[in-house]
């Protein structure tokens, strides 16, 4: 789907782009730099597994516009995100097979007595290609990926408030809730306007 890059489009990338340093990049930076001397970990160099993580923000918009071709191709959003697993689950067996070459690991949860929520983020996993075909389809690549990462943000601060799953837990800040008000206001941007 072709959408014009309008003003209110770019004033709204901008604004995301603002929101994401507010609320999520603003913080380690400033933790960084209280803490210098605490650890040494603090003093390896992030910036490259930030440009890694856009890097994959990046191949996943690619993967929602693929996908949601192959959605109007099969003529089924169900049966896009059938084919984009399998072949997803194929190359990450070859992988395995390759870099790990024996399949043992994939028993210790069960051994190891893991929580059973441990299996839902195959399942989040599904309902969230699934999600990305249907949207592409009905709003376009742009607005749904926008909507993704504002949902991603929201969830991820969540999720470190409440420590949920056993993640770190970290207080949101208010300057992090500014960061999701801005970018609240850029994605009202990009997808009214």
């Amino acid at each position: 789907m072709v959408q014009p890059f309008s003003i209110s489009r770019f004033l709204g990338v901008v604004l995301i782009f603002a929101g994401v340093f507010l609320a999520v990049v603003l913080q380690d930076v400033m933790k960084h730099r209280h803490h210098r001397l605490e650890s040494l970990n603090n003093d390896i160099n992030k910036w490259p597994w930030r440009a890694a993580g856009f890097t994959g923000g990046a191949l996943l918009s690619i993967q929602a516009a693929i996908n949601g071709e192959l959605g109007s191709a099969v003529n089924s959003p169900f049966t896009a995100a059938f084919i984009s697993f399998f072949i997803g689950a194929a190359t990450l067996i070859i992988i395995v097979v390759i870099r790990d070459k024996t399949f043992r690991p994939v028993k210790y949860p069960i051994t190891e007595k893991a929580p059973l929520w441990v299996w839902f983020g195959g399942i989040f996993g599904g309902f969230y290609v699934l999600i990305n075909i249907f949207l592409v389809g009905e709003i376009g690549t742009g607005p749904t990926i926008v909507l993704v990462l504002f949902g991603q943000i929201t969830g991820s601060i969540l999720v470190q408030q409440f420590g949920l799953f056993r993640s770190a837990k970290h207080t949101i800040v208010p300057v992090q809730f500014i960061g999701l008000i801005i970018m609240l206001t850029g994605v009202v941007l990009i997808n009214l306007f």
